[in-house]
């Protein structure tokens, strides 16, 4: 069995690119050609530290899914198919290319993800603070609408 976690939004290192695995050897020995880079000082200490404060993970989580799931009452008012997500972004269909959606939800001020290609009309939403996520509601609302 294989295990792999990030240390990312949830932990508060997002950009730290601090993660661990847990695996046999011999598979580690073989992942080893994919290192693209080192861990920093700074990120070790705050991995480190993360796992000491289960309340602060425990809280972000909650505030993770409290986001997410409002997003998703947001998709489904306009009856939006959605990946069943297990993270801090949601996963979409947008009805229209994404180069057009993103286009137009930048005129509202908000910037999503880039095109996942071959899925070109599907959208990756992150989860934002809550006032973030009101201003990406109603620009969802008005694009999702046209």
């Amino acid at each position: 069995m294989t295990i792999a976690r990030t240390f990312s939004k949830i932990y508060g290192l997002a950009g730290q690119r601090m993660g661990y695995g847990i695996m046999q050897p011999e598979m580690a020995k073989g992942m080893r050609e994919f290192i693209t880079g080192s861990v920093n000082l700074l990120g070790v200490v705050g991995a480190m530290a993360s796992l000491d404060d289960a309340n602060y993970v425990e809280q972000t989580r909650l505030k993770i899914k409290a986001g997410r799931d409002a997003l998703i009452g947001v998709l489904k008012e306009f009856g939006r198919k959605y990946a069943e997500p297990q993270g801090n972004f949601v996963f979409f269909h947008t009805g229209i290319p994404i180069d057009e959606f993103s286009k137009r939800m930048r005129t509202e001020n908000v910037i999503v993800a880039r095109a996942f290609a071959p899925l070109l009309d599907w959208c990756r939403i992150s989860i934002g603070t809550p006032e973030e996520m009101a201003v990406c509601h109603a620009a969802l609302r008005k694009v999702l609408a046209a």
